[in-house]
Order: C-alpha cells, then structure tokens, then sequence
C-alpha cells in the first residue's frame, strides 16, 4: 500500500472517529456558530394559569423571572431520553431567561461566559434529523434533582412565596423552526420563530379566605388564623416509563409530619367590621393568599391535629373566639366533599359568622383554568 493510500485511510479513520465522538460527546459550545444551523432554540412564553400573589399572575411567565429547562437531542421520535448511540444530553439544566420586547419576545436557554467574553453562550438546533425532548422547572431557586426517566424530586421543600411549576416532556424537531426570522409572524404566535411552546403546570395548591356575617350583627373581625397545616414536603414527579408523546406521571408530595404550622390570616386588634347591605352579609376578603403543601386536611392518622380555622371577633362590646375544622366541608351548591388540598388546585373560603355558630361556604377552581379573579359564594 503506498503512502497516499495510508494517509487516506488514516485521515477516514479520523473523520470517523470524530464523527462518533460528535455524536456522544457533543459540546454546547461547537455549535455556537454553525452556519448551516442558525436557529437557536426558544421557547414561546410558558403558558401558566391563575392569579396568585407570588411570581407568576395571569397567563404569561413573568419576563422578570427565569426557568430551568432541560433538552435531550435523540435521532428518532420517541426515543426513551437514555444517553447513548441514538442520544445526547444537550441542554443540562440551562437558564433560561427572557429576550426582546412583546410581542416580538421569547425565552433562550443559555450558559455563561461561552468564550471567556463574558457573555452568554446559547444553544442552537443541530442540523439536519433528530429529535429534541424539553422538560422545565421554575422557578429556577428550587433545590432540585432531575432524572430523564423519573423526573423532577424535590426535597425538604419549606413552602413560601415561591410558585413551583413543571412541564410535562415536549418533543419537537428543528424542521418545526426553520425560519432564520426571530420575529416571523406568518404561522401565528406558535410559529416560527416564537419558539417551542411547553406549558408548566402548578404542583402546590393556593388557599383564600373571607369573612361576612350571617345577619346584622355588627360584628368586628381582629384575627383570623389556620392551623395545623403542613408546611414541609418532598416532590417526586414520578414519571412512567414508556413513550415520550404519551406523558405519564403520578406526582406527589409527602408531607413531614413534624412540619405544622400556623398561619396568621389577619390580625388587627381595632379589627375589621363586617357590613350588612340589602338584607345580605358582605364578604370582606382577607389579604393573604397562601400557597400551601397539597395535603390531606385531616392529619390524625399521623398523630397530629386537623387543618382549621380560628377567629377571633367582637360582637355587642363582647370578645369571642371560635374555630372550626376544614376537612369535610361540601362545594358550596354541591355534594362533593373536600377532604384534601390538590396540586394545581385554588380553593376559596368564605367564613360566616352567625350568631352562635361558624361556617363555611368553599369553592374550588382547577388552577389552570379557573378564574383570575376570587369568588366568594354566599351561604351559611
């Protein structure tokens, strides 16, 4: 064999192996200028639900906040997101944040300090086939662990204001997004280039609460608490193993039963006076929306107390206080029964004060797809 033929096949097998290396080992920062492939990747605004007094109002992620988000390049459809020949983890855990100005905005995963410039590095589609499967978490402040077969877990979590959310799995191709055009409007707001769209989906409950009386009883509110609720959980997503386009998962918290807690509601030693009009008690909203652990409200089982309410009001120059239990109560109109608090649920209370007893008239919206604003039914 002479040297030229050598040095052919000594160049081929080069090629090659960098061929396979390409595919196993690909590195964010090689495609960041791919002529061939100019499209980063983008993600429409999250589509969100509800309106709460954390991060996220209305039905846009907030431009202000950022994400997770996580991108598993694969050579089929449907390809289980396990590294290997046909597959890659691509994006690992990226930040993503917000870029342009509405309409013409979207959100862009990226990683820092790509070429020691100080600015960020993003990721683009790799040419040609293949598969590209999505998976988010925000806010991106959650301590979390992320598995492509299982899913989200997160542990010890302390609920506050912070409003968790997490996408199922999205599959998507870049011959779905092969407009160089950012601002391409011509297939509507999910065309190119808005971005891959994924919706979150809400993995706390929120709870509110309102106070009227159930005549005219001239009666003043100074303090509403509730009591014995879990504050403490772990999450897991738990997501079944099969098909990526047919998502399935059975998420859960768990609750830590040495984790009751009370929550001051309202407080006020003047005190809010509740007014009577037409005949009719009005609700007098109280200002805390809470988030709180999706939980059974009755925590006996455990060798604990029972979510419940604690009012403290004066009626006729007198002081009372009185309490009652949550777990049991019926939809206001309705036989169902609320036992429990659901993840990416809303739930409504409305107390009614009468003249030796309290009650309570519950309402209970899907959270994604309830109204943006409360209702408090009537009823005592």
């Amino acid at each position: 064999m002479d040297g030229c033929k050598r040095k052919l096949m000594r160049k081929g097998m080069l090629i090659s192996i960098l061929s396979l290396l390409s595919l196993s080992c690909v590195q964010k920062d090689s495609l960041l200028s791919r002529a061939d492939s100019p499209e980063r990747i983008l993600f429409n605004p999250p589509l969100v639900g509800g309106n709460t007094k954390t991060i996220v109002k209305g039905t846009k992620y907030p431009t202000t906040e950022s994400f997770t988000v996580w991108g598993f390049f694969s050579l089929h459809a449907n390809d289980a997101p396990i590294p290997g020949p046909n597959g890659i983890n691509y994006i690992d855990g990226a930040k993503c944040v917000h870029e342009g100005t509405e309409p013409n905005d979207y959100w862009v995963p990226s990683y820092p300090d790509a070429d020691g410039s100080g600015n960020p590095g993003y990721y683009y589609w790799k040419d040609g086939v293949g598969y590209m499967t999505f998976h988010a978490l925000s806010p991106r402040s959650v301590v979390h662990t992320h598995d492509w077969q299982t899913g989200f877990s997160i542990g010890n979590y302390t609920v506050g204001t912070e409003d968790v959310m997490y996408s199922h799995y999205h599959q998507a191709q870049r011959s779905d997004y092969n407009s160089s055009d950012p601002y391409d409007d011509s297939a509507g707001d999910t065309g190119p280039y808005k971005g891959v769209d994924i919706s979150f989906h809400h993995a706390l409950s929120v709870v509110k609460f309102g106070v009227k009386e159930a005549g005219d009883y001239a009666i003043t509110v100074k303090k509403v608490e509730l009591l014995s609720v879990y504050q403490t959980a772990d999450f897991a997503e738990n997501r079944a193993s099969g098909a990526l386009n047919t998502y399935s998962a059975t998420p859960e918290w768990t609750p830590h039963t040495d984790s009751e807690h009370t929550y001051t509601l309202y407080e006020d030693n003047v005190g809010t006076p509740l007014t009577w009009v037409n005949d009719q008690g009005v609700v007098a909203p109280l200002e805390d929306e809470l988030l709180v652990i999706p939980q059974n409200l009755d925590h006996s089982a455990d060798g604990n107390g029972k979510v419940a309410v604690r009012l403290s009001f004066s009626r006729g120059g007198n002081d009372y206080t009185a309490s009652g239990t949550l777990g049991g109560l019926k939809i206001s109109g309705g036989e169902t029964v609320i036992s429990s608090w659901e993840m990416a649920k809303r739930y409504s209370y409305t107390i009614v004060i009468g003249q030796d007893k309290i009650s309570f008239a519950p309402s209970v919206y899907n959270w994604t797809t309830g109204a943006d604003v409360w209702i408090f039914p009537g009823g005592d």
